[in-house]
């Protein structure tokens, strides 16, 4: 909402009076939001574009240079508060719909509170919701699973990267600078028709194998190992395949918040995996970036080769393309729009 015409709250309140709808005229065509609430005429609202803090301004609808938000007093103590924030779903790692790892996103001008951020990943109910927030050099980022914050996302960032390539950035812009709290800088980059996400690498040291943790898996794996989760390594795919684990024990292992399981593949890619994270709210993750932070440095060195390719073997199923940069890891895919649409909070 660059410019109002002048308008006053009389004119306004009238046809809020009307019709329960307070439409403002501007130079450009018109901004209206239905007013079913509970106010009574003569009340005082906000008309918002919603990615700005509000000014208040008496008497009239006004505009600022800094705000977007203008504020109607009409003699009432009721304040009506429209604030609509753009909101998609996108499907990550994957070159169809309804594959890959569903990732919520939210993209603001402004921060959200913490809580309001972990309420929206809760009413999601994703694996993980990416709230992007914009600077001057880029994006900050922050990940939220249903039942709190992680340190770091891959899907959930190739999916951010997707809608702000489709429509906030420039054609000819080709890296997206996110800046995290706990990992610095992440960049993703367009390489063709795919995303390249550029992360930290996770190694990882080898553990004692404990009776609890083959209780939680529901087989014995051949190899075990902790980064900043619990890994283990099978000796066959179909075991990874066919992995039944006990996620009430599950949440009971006291190391980490997630559990990776991989083993090399019987298919046409280098390997497969699955991810849980019972103790953040769900058991299974369709496709996890961070568990192929793991993956990329372990099995690239152990099969001499540059680059992967990941199967994640859960029931949508993903394909991640893992490229060994040393203590980073490039991780590259597709992503699916499913969903674009507003949050009305």
């Amino acid at each position: 909402l660059d410019k109002l015409e002048e308008s006053s709250a009389t004119t306004l309140s009238a046809l809020y009076d009307s019709t329960h709808t307070v439409t403002v005229d501007m130079d450009e065509g018109f901004y209206s939001r239905a007013a079913y609430l509970e106010a009574e005429p003569n009340d005082s609202f906000f008309l918002s574009d919603p990615l700005y803090n509000g000014a208040e301004t008496a008497g009239e609808v006004t505009n600022t240079e800094d705000f977007d938000w203008f504020y109607i007093t009409v003699d009432g103590p009721c304040d009506v508060l429209f604030r609509l924030i753009p909101y998609y779903v996108v499907d990550a790692f994957t070159d169809h719909l309804f594959g890959g790892g569903p990732a919520g996103v939210v993209i603001t001008d402004e921060p959200l509170s913490d809580r309001l951020m972990q309420n929206i990943a809760m009413e999601n109910n994703l694996a993980d919701t990416a709230f992007a927030v914009r600077r001057e050099d880029g994006y900050d980022l922050r990940w939220f699973m249903p039942r709190g914050e992680i340190e770091l996302n891959g899907h959930a960032t190739l999916a951010a990267a997707d809608c702000l390539f489709s429509d906030y950035l420039p054609p000819e812009q080709d890296r997206i600078r996110f800046h995290t709290r706990e990992h610095g800088i992440l960049t993703v980059s367009r390489e063709g028709d795919l995303l390249a996400l550029d992360l930290p690498a996770v190694f990882n040291h080898p553990i004692e194998l404990t009776e609890k943790m083959v209780q939680a898996l529901g087989e014995v794996p051949a190899e075990s190992y902790f980064g900043e989760n619990l890994f283990f390594v099978f000796d066959s795919a179909e075991k990874v395949r066919n992995l039944e684990p006990d996620f009430m024990k599950m949440k009971q292992l006291p190391m980490g918040k997630g559990v990776f399981v991989s083993a090399l593949s019987d298919e046409d890619s280098d390997i497969v995996a699955r991810t849980f994270w019972p103790k953040m709210g769900v058991d299974e993750d369709p496709v996890c970036g961070n568990m192929h932070c793991n993956l990329t440095p372990f099995w690239c060195r152990r099969l001499g080769k540059p680059q992967i390719v990941s199967h994640q073997l859960s029931p949508r199923g993903a394909v991640v393309v893992c490229e060994d940069r040393g203590e980073r890891a490039l991780l590259k895919g597709r992503a699916a729009r499913f969903l674009k649409t507003e949050l009305e909070l």
